[in-house]
């Protein structure tokens, strides 16, 4: 006989009944009876017949019948959750039914009101199981309405709880409100049976916990002393909590835990509202009502040790949190009450807060997608299927941009790359709609980890978000009204306004600026810098003022022979804004230096990408000589070339204020002339040139500059802007009333021009002293801007002679042709070289004959710098040739073009800086209140008369003054002061420094002093 047949008919189980209360509970007793088993509806491992993924439960009926199906060894079975336990475990089905009835906490052999009716409706519900047919929902119904009403009941009967409950006591929790006691009687006396777990009936003091959702109460959660828990049969769990009182209207914040000790922790732990869901299985359906009630609310997860994952699945259900115990070592446990009792409530606050920080994307996020800590993710359709991945690391948008005229419209997108470290950018709006994948390829190049072949989904999604804050986007570095702005910070913004970089396309400036180490090491290593150093650190810093100030865009240009400090130099002046590390030595990506090896449109895109910063550029060689001097006029001009779209219509053109530092072996002049072309007056006064022989006195003092300014850099400029931008009128007015006459005499405009950019760099200087951002005096500023504007006047008077003394070589040799020896031909009386393949090589003695006065380095600068020079030994200009039987002399070398040579009218006239009417006579120049410098007269009373009035940009005819049978030497060169006649020695040293050596017409004009 079967076991049901041996049982006497009061011990039969009434299947009927406990089907009836387990309608909607599958969950929860699969979850208990089946340890393991994974309730998502994936397929996997059949607890039963061992089959590897051909198990799965169904989503739809899990809870309301616990559906599921197995397809291992081709056929396929399946049924409600009798039938699954009957599968697992091949017990019978009373068995079944009186573990599920334990589970429920009920007692599987009450039967309801109707006796043999109560035997028909367990047969009835055998059949029902054993066919695995869906049931209806009346007796469900009837069973949940009634124990809300036991529920409602039993609260009106029940007391306070006591602290001295021996569950409260073993969990180290309070009473609350939401916690009441009963006894085993009362609950008897109500319901009509003992309340009972799977472990046993429970006995004792028994606390009442209230079950309800946002309709009220729908059941109880009993618990005794031992902890031994049950539930009310029939009543409804799914989506419903205990609570220890009830919710605020809108709360900021909500915890959810598994059990009522977890949750009781927590709130005491937090202050914070928490809820209880009274199970594993009940956290996210718990959660999901919660987040429709209060979709404002952050939701807090209170995850378990061994069960994290339906805690982060239920904290992503509804963009929540998820907090972990952490046990620190200290002891073993599953839960934050196992956690408050190992380690206090203090390490559960720190953890429960540390889980609660808002996601910076919590609410932005568009419908279909979720944002999580481990990625981008786009739902899926079904809940049976998983959501696609996009990115493995989160990725939103915080803010639309647009500028002040509603133009250039953008997004400021985030993102965390894979080393946590969190990225801000704005983006032009017209970047989400490109062709390909450009925007994905950019992120991912900035660290975002993309998943590949997803790209264009991760772009809609980005392009979805419809954050409502919104921004200033400025597409260029500088001055932004009051504003100044940089890659990664706007200095002085607006109250209440906050300005972001939003550049058009790709630009080097966000990796060029950039600060490291400290701005006091910086100051230690240029504190002793020599005066050319110290002068471009300043026109470094007079980037930020010449718009506001009103100065035009220019730059310096530093000339000279390799390895002697010149690009070191320009390293101090890239540090003020960003690395200061030497390209050849950084690689060139974290160096701010950039190079003249680029082509026009790339110039362009620099000149727009540093506008007001310093635009460093090394290496003028690597320009191309052609190109070059339209190249300077297109940099100055502060606007790109006019570029149509493959419309027609015309394109956006770039714009900038370009401030150039620039440093090669070859002056402008000369690398123009390299290229064909003649220096013109308007690119000599927009790139003016600064000739250096050695910047540093030792090779050691520029390593050790260079090392360190490598680390120590990007500083001075953004405090230096800080400090002027609040102050920004006050600069102005005290700029107005600026002396610049100070630096040095500058008699034409064009002269002005050129003195005005020395002088900001005098007053930059001054004020960054001021502000304690540079290590030296106030007062020095000018002084190494007087010393820099000298070496310029120097390099001016040296170029004007220059071209003076080319006419005078032309026209020697149109005089003196015969005494340049052919070649087979016999030597000629008074030798003055020879003539071969096109050019006359001059001996050292005849080439200062022909040039007349005019000093010959300068003769022969010119004459390279005209392409009218062969020359193999670059530091004396000179190249040899073979005569006479082996002899290989040194020979100035000049291409017989000369004889063609017209030279250009100079726009800035050396005469003009140096005479004008000062009430000393004719020709006599001083600087009021000016120390003498190069080109100054000084007040010496002389009317110094037999130097002739000059026309300003026009040479004069020297008067020579000569002796039998020599060509004469100019005594007076128009606008280069000489030693006047009749001064001795002794004088002229007082006070006046002469261009020109007249006694030794080889010599090189002396420079200023200028530490170097």
């Amino acid at each position: 006989m079967t076991t049901s047949a041996k049982r006497k008919p009061e011990e039969r189980i009434n299947a009927g009944t406990v089907l009836e209360a387990a309608r909607g509970r599958w969950r929860e007793v699969l979850e208990a009876l089946v340890p393991g088993i994974d309730l998502s509806g994936r397929h996997g491992p059949c607890p039963g017949c061992g089959g590897r993924d051909r198990f799965r439960v169904s989503p739809d009926e899990v809870d309301e019948r616990g559906g599921w199906f197995c397809g291992q060894g081709g056929e396929t079975t399946g049924g409600d959750g009798l039938a699954l336990l009957r599968h697992v475990h091949g017990w019978s089905f009373e068995e079944a039914v009186g573990r599920v009835a334990a589970v429920l906490g009920m007692d599987a052999r009450a039967a309801p009101a109707g006796g043999r009716g109560g035997r028909r409706q367990g047969k009835a519900a055998a059949a029902r199981s054993s066919a695995s047919a869906p049931r209806g929902g009346n007796g469900r119904d009837e069973a949940q309405a009634r124990a809300a009403r036991q529920a409602r009941a039993l609260c009106e009967r029940a007391r306070p709880a006591g602290a001295d409950h021996p569950y409260l006591r073993r969990k180290g929790v309070q009473p609350v409100p939401g916690l009441r006691e009963l006894s085993v009687a009362d609950v008897r006396e109500e319901v009509g049976s003992e309340p009972r777990s799977k472990d046993g009936p429970l006995a004792g003091r028994l606390l009442v916990a209230p079950i309800g959702d946002l309709e009220g109460v729908t059941s109880l959660e009993l618990i005794d002393e031992k902890g031994r828990k049950a539930f009310l049969p029939g009543g409804r769990v799914k989506g419903c909590w205990w609570a220890p009182e009830p919710l605020p209207e809108r709360p900021e914040r909500i915890l959810v835990a598994e059990g009522i000790a977890t949750a009781l922790t927590a709130r005491e732990a937090t202050g914070w509202p928490a809820v209880a869901a009274l199970s594993v299985s009940g956290l996210r359906p718990v959660a999901e009502v919660l987040r429709r009630r209060h979709p404002e609310a952050h939701i807090v997860v209170l995850g378990e040790i061994g069960q994290e994952a339906a805690a982060q699945e239920a904290a992503r259900a509804v963009e929540g949190a998820v907090a972990i115990p952490d046990f620190e070592g200290a002891a073993e446990g599953a839960d934050l009450n196992d956690m408050a009792q190992a380690v206090g409530l203090d390490a559960v606050r720190e953890v429960i807060e540390r889980a609660a920080v808002r996601p910076p994307w919590h609410g932005l996020v568009p419908p279909g997608y979720r944002c999580t800590d481990d990625g981008v993710f786009e739902r899926a359709d079904r809940d049976d299927e998983d959501d696609v991945r996009l990115a493995h690391a989160p990725a939103w948008i915080e803010a639309v941009t647009h500028d002040t005229d509603r133009h250039n419209w953008g997004r400021l997108v985030c993102w965390r790359d894979l080393d946590g470290v969190l990225h801000r950018e704005a983006i032009p709006a017209d970047r989400f709609h490109g062709v390909g994948h450009e925007l994905a390829q950019h992120l991912a190049n900035r660290g975002l980890s993309v998943v590949p072949g997803r790209e264009r989904r991760l772009m809609r999604y980005l392009a979805s978000f419809r954050p409502p804050q919104r921004l200033t986007a400025a597409t260029g570095t500088g001055w932004h009204g009051s504003a100044f702005v940089l890659p990664e910070r706007t200095i002085n913004e607006p109250e209440g306004a906050r300005i972001v970089y939003q550049p058009h396309g790709e630009t080097l400036v966000a990796d060029a600026v950039r600060s490291s180490g400290e701005l006091a090491a910086w100051q230690a290593l240029l504190d002793p810098a020599p005066s050319i150093v110290r002068f471009l650190t300043g026109a470094s810093l007079a980037a930020a003022l010449h718009h506001p100030l009103g100065v035009e865009s220019g730059g310096f240009h530093l000339s000279g022979a390799t390895s002697r400090g010149k690009t070191t130099a320009l390293q101090a002046a890239a540090s003020v804004w960003g690395c200061g590390a030497d390209p050849a030595v950084a690689g060139g990506h974290r160096a701010y230096i950039l190079r003249w090896s680029a082509t026009a449109n790339a110039l362009e895109a620099l000149a727009s990408g540093f506008n007001d910063l310093a635009l460093v550029i090394d290496e003028v060689g690597e320009a191309d000589a052609r190109d070059f001097g339209r190249t300077i006029y297109r940099l100055m001009s502060g606007v790109g070339r006019a570029r149509s779209r493959r419309d027609g219509s015309l394109a956006e053109r770039r714009s900038w204020r370009a401030w150039l530092l620039s440093a090669g072996e070859v002056s402008v002049a000369e690398h123009i002339a390299e290229g064909g072309e003649r220096l013109r007056g308007g690119q000599a006064v927009r790139l003016v040139d600064l000739p250096v022989e050695a910047v540093f006195e030792t090779a050691d003092a520029a390593d050790r500059l260079k090392a360190g300014l490598a680390e120590h850099h990007g500083l001075a400029g953004p405090a230096f802007v800080a400090w002027v931008a609040p102050r920004l009128e006050s600069v102005r007015a005290r700029w107005r009333s600026y002396d610049q006459e100070a630096v040095g005499l500058a008699a034409t405009p064009e002269a002005r021009r050129v003195r005005r950019r020395f002088a900001l760099v005098a007053f930059a200087l001054e004020l960054a002293a001021e502000a304690g951002v540079v290590p030296w005096a106030a007062e020095d500023g000018l002084r190494v801007a007087r010393e820099a504007f000298g070496l310029w006047r120097q390099e001016r008077a040296a170029g004007d002679e220059g071209a003076r003394g080319i006419l005078a070589v032309r026209d020697f040799i149109l005089r003196h042709e015969a005494r340049f020896q052919r070649q087979d031909g016999e030597p000629p009386r008074e030798r003055a070289g020879w003539y071969r393949d096109g050019h006359y090589h001059f001996t050292d003695q005849a080439f200062r004959e022909a040039c007349a006065g005019a000093n010959t380095r300068a003769v022969k600068r010119a004459l390279k710098a005209a392409g009218l020079l062969h020359f193999s030994d670059v530091a004396r200009l000179t190249a040899r040739i073979r005569v006479d039987g082996g002899r290989r002399p040194h020979v100035v070398a000049v291409s017989e073009r000369v004889l063609d040579y017209v030279p250009d009218e100079p726009s800035i006239a050396i005469s003009a800086w140096d005479t004008g009417d000062t009430g000393d006579g004719p020709g006599v120049a001083r600087a009021s209140g000016c120390p003498h410098s190069v080109g100054d007269s000084g007040d010496s009373g002389d009317t110094r008369g037999e130097v002739g009035d000059a026309v300003p940009g026009v040479p004069s005819v020297p008067q020579a003054v000569g002796t039998a049978g020599k060509p004469g030497v100019a005594r007076g060169v128009p606008g280069v002061p000489s030693v006047p006649a009749g001064k001795d020695k002794a004088e002229s040293e007082s006070g006046m420094q002469p261009l020109l050596d007249l006694e030794n017409d080889d010599a090189e004009p002396e420079p200023p002093a200028l530490e170097i």
